[in-house]
């Protein structure tokens, strides 16, 4: 290829990214007043995709800190975007992303601990008719379910280690598991449990 098509190449390639930052840049001030006039954002994968400055996700956002702690700086950071709740899968990635953890190497154990401890603490967090997920906080006229009641009273640090944390073997693991599914876990939402 001769280094004239080349250059045009480039020079073309460099004007498309000037119109994408430029819609980028029309799409985030149509977010704005979408924020001032208290309407659903028209374009909130413009949150996301742009995100930088105090909101932007290192590597290391999460790592280090308790899951409890960090579904909620997922959930408040997705807020922000005007994404609001998120589906377990949606709040694992983005956990994983931010360098969280998890004890498990199995993805689907961790999802499975994320979605206990989800359900457990709803004092704190609140399970939406569509399987989502927000902070009962956004939900002034949801009040917390009877058994939140120590989340309430501060008997819990809304933490639930991964699910196979502290299973010796892989037959206590299954009977943990088993216990979950069994308890009432909804398997609809929840991760599937490990095939047999």
């Amino acid at each position: 290829m001769s280094d004239h098509v080349l250059k045009t190449i480039e020079d073309v390639n460099a004007q498309i990214r000037a119109a994408e930052q430029e819609a980028f840049e029309k799409k985030q001030i149509v977010n704005s007043l979408c924020g001032i006039a208290k309407i659903p954002l028209q374009y909130p994968d413009a949150q996301v995709a742009g995100a930088s400055g105090s909101d932007a996700l290192a590597r290391d956002t999460y790592y280090g800190q308790k899951m409890g702690k960090v579904i909620r700086l997922v959930l408040e950071r997705r807020k922000r975007a005007g994404l609001g709740a998120a589906k377990v899968n949606e709040i694992y990635d983005d956990m994983v992303a931010g360098g969280f953890n998890f004890k498990s190497t199995n993805d689907d154990y961790a999802k499975r601990g994320l979605y206990q401890s989800l359900t457990k603490n709803s004092g704190t967090f609140h399970k939406l008719p569509n399987g989502t997920y927000g902070l009962l906080s956004w939900y002034p006229g949801v009040k917390p379910s009877k058994t939140s009641k120590a989340d309430l009273e501060g008997d819990t640090d809304g933490e639930v280690e991964d699910v196979d944390a502290g299973c010796e073997d892989r037959a206590s693991f299954e009977d943990v598991v088993e216990e979950l599914v069994v308890s009432g876990a909804e398997e609809s939402d929840a991760p599937p449990n490990r095939p047999r």
